[in-house]
């Protein structure tokens, strides 16, 4: 709440009374014992609210209350004097990067005080590289965060959507297809299988791949991922799904010209027979016009894995409400 804001949402009925003295007093004191809750977090814990995490020879120092908040990992740790952490309230790791220890920490802070986190892929050493991110997940899901992990879930996506490389055509050098498509696979490849939530964005991430990547380059681009069948399989399925579509779109339009404009009547720009239809030739465009992929990892809701009749628009497919996917975590 930002003061005495009339958009603050506050039901009739809690509607505050004004006082002709001092304002509005149940506002001020909202006002104060919001300022008071913030201001705790900066004051240094108490020692039975403080405590310690080790990763990577590093040592992190952290609220208790903050970090048990959303995390069933945490808050079983540190609740249960019968277990070492209870008693000592220290954890240490030895297989999580301190770095990707501390943005969760961070993360974890920051859903403390607002009510709404947007991710800053700033915060990364390579904030263009979809694996780190995929390892955070897997540290949000670990620690049985779920907050969190639809949070760092919901932000792959996006990333996979906006590829990072900016000229992505067939001007693209031969360094940068290759970066490319060892992003994509490396994530593919880290989520492992296991829940409803990693199929569905090892989904995207094949989607997006086949949404950014030329086809007339993937021949050659095998090479890059001959160790790699598995993401080399629905990539292919993805890619000839694409071209049915594409095909069939395509003799559909030639159908509607040709009924449209009788033979003689084409408009020039219009030639069905060579394939130009008011763009141009399309084969020297972006892979596809808005198509649908089909294959059991072209899904339109993580409701609809493992339905091999599930499509996804490519012009739609990142429309998703973060809010309604609630990814279930390996332990559930």
């Amino acid at each position: 709440m930002d003061g005495c804001d009339s958009d603050s949402r506050i039901p009739q009925a809690w509607e505050p009374t004004v006082n002709a003295d001092y304002g509005t007093e149940d506002c001020q004191m909202t006002e104060l014992a919001e300022k008071m809750s913030i201001a705790s977090l900066f004051v240094a814990p108490e020692q039975e609210d403080c405590v310690t995490l080790k990763a990577g020879g590093k040592t992190f120092n952290f609220k208790k209350s903050i970090l048990i908040k959303d995390s069933e990992y945490f808050a079983t740790c540190f609740k249960n004097e019968n277990f070492i952490e209870g008693k000592t309230l220290t954890v240490e790791f030895d297989d999580i990067d301190p770095d990707l220890l501390s943005i969760y920490l961070h993360l974890a802070f920051m859903q403390a005080i607002k009510d709404s986190v947007k991710f800053d892929p700033g915060l990364m050493k390579e904030p263009k590289r979809l694996k780190p991110m995929v390892d955070l997940y897997e540290i949000a899901d670990r620690f049985m965060n779920a907050k969190m992990t639809r949070l760092i879930g919901c932000s792959i996506l996006e990333m996979a959507k906006d590829h990072p490389i900016k000229n992505v055509t067939y001007d693209m050098t031969a360094q940068e297809r290759s970066w490319s498509i060892k992003n994509y696979k490396e994530a593919f490849e880290s989520l492992d299988y296991g829940d409803h939530a990693r199929e569905y964005m090892r989904a995207k991430l094949v989607a997006a791949y086949c949404r950014w990547v030329p086809l007339g380059n993937f021949r050659d681009d095998l090479v890059v991922l001959e160790d790699s069948p598995e993401f080399v399989r629905e990539l292919t399925i993805c890619f000839a799904s694409l071209l049915t579509d594409v095909d069939t779109s395509w003799t559909s339009q030639r159908e509607r010209v040709r009924t449209t404009y009788p033979l003689g009547n084409c408009p020039k720009s219009w030639d069905v027979d060579t394939g130009v239809l008011d763009m141009g030739d399309w084969t020297k465009w972006r892979p596809f016009p808005p198509i649908k992929p089909k294959s059991r990892y072209h899904v339109s809701s993580p409701s609809d894995v493992g339905n091999t009749s599930a499509s996804t628009h490519s012009s739609d497919a990142w429309d998703w409400n973060p809010g309604s996917w609630h990814p279930r975590s390996s332990y559930s």
